[in-house]
């Protein structure tokens, strides 16, 4: 069923009310956590500065933190290593293996990765990461209206076993995103290191203090236990021109869920926008390919024009034949006179399976 925009107001409303009750939980379980030892010496790394884990541990996420900036999709996939999950068949509830069941008989095995959402039901599991990944860079530069620098690593989460930070089996790597906060979950593998799920969410549940603290920090696994938090921050240049977002908004259609042809030319110009696949519908209730077009680069939470200039532009155009496909006509009167002035044309469809999919045009001169 398409998702409106008022369903989804009332989805964060229900999610926002289920949060607030889920703190005193959270709270209960965490209380009582023995105090984590001090914390072993710093080490030197290659590229300077001081890593205050195993020098492997530091170089697999300043590495992580360079095909993220660069969007380099396929070596992403190359450190991820999926895990197998039994299908309990119909739904049971809230924190199954779901979206990646969707479908299977019970007792079915699907290799999947793990999406852990902070004061949420257990989160979800999911067939990529990619996705999610590529939208929490998006939602990030939006935060920030335009104005940020790329994703950089700003800490190192460990379990605490036996009294002590153990990070050789499996940690977290925080990155600087504020909102969503996606962090890259890691284990060892046969293989090495490999990334395996993400936490959307910040464990400390303070914007912006993260990046300072130092310390006990639970550590959500496949259950709430004591962590111990190091910050480091990896190396990184600003994007002064914005480019990591970018990369990602103009990822292919198996992670952006939608094709924008032509991709890039000049402005004016009409576009076509086609869904990976038709959107679910009933007599009556066929939804229309909404489209909010933008200038710049934009995330989903936030559809709001770029500063200092009007806000997005709607347009409803109708279902070409084909059922998955609409025309979009970009004017430069578009934005007060000014979408012609952008580098960048964002596009935000409704009609999608899962809700609202996101596409670029670049303006080429």
């Amino acid at each position: 069923m398409l998702k409106t925009p008022a369903l989804i107001a009332l989805m964060l409303l229900v999610g926002m009310v289920f949060a607030a009750c889920q703190d005193e939980t959270l709270d209960d379980q965490v209380t009582g956590t023995a105090t984590a030892s001090p914390p072993p010496p710093a080490t030197a790394t290659p590229g300077g500065g001081q890593c205050p884990v195993a020098v492997e541990i530091c170089d697999f996420s300043a590495a992580l933190q360079r095909l993220i900036s660069a969007a380099d999709i396929n070596a992403i996939e190359a450190l991820m290593s999926s895990s197998e999950f039994v299908c309990p068949g119909a739904e049971s509830g809230a924190g199954g293996p779901f979206p990646l069941c969707d479908g299977a008989r019970e007792g079915e095995v699907r290799q999947g990765f793990r999406i852990r959402r902070l004061q949420s039901d257990g989160g979800t599991v999911e067939y990529s990461l990619l996705p999610q990944l590529r939208m929490a860079i998006l939602d990030d530069a939006d935060q920030y209206l335009g104005y940020y620098v790329e994703p950089h690593v700003i800490g190192i989460h460990c379990p605490v076993v036996s009294g002590s930070p153990e990070c050789g089996e499996q940690f977290i790597v925080y990155f600087s995103m504020a909102m969503p906060s996606a962090n890259a979950v890691v284990e060892r593998r046969p293989e090495g290191l490999r990334l395996v799920g993400l936490q959307m969410g910040d464990a400390l549940e303070k914007p912006g203090a993260i990046a300072s603290h130092r310390g006990d920090l639970p550590y959500f696994g496949d259950r709430v236990g004591p962590g111990w938090f190091y910050p480091w921050r990896g190396e990184y240049l600003p994007d002064p021109e914005h480019d990591v977002p970018r990369r990602w908004l103009f990822a292919p259609p198996e992670l952006s869920g939608v094709t924008v042809r032509p991709p890039s030319g000049p402005c004016p110009a009409t576009l076509t926008l086609t869904l990976s696949e038709a959107p679910s519908s009933a007599p009556g209730k066929e939804p229309l390919p909404r489209v909010w077009i933008i200038a710049g680069t934009r995330g989903i939470q936030h559809t709001v024009g770029i500063p200092g200039r009007p806000p997005l532009v709607v347009q409803d155009p109708p279902w070409l034949p084909d059922g998955r496909s609409a025309e979009v006509r970009l004017e430069p009167g578009m934005l007060n006179g000014t979408l012609c002035d952008a580098r960048t044309i964002t596009l935000i469809a409704w009609g999608g399976p899962d809700g609202p999919v996101v596409a670029g045009y670049a303006i080429e001169p």
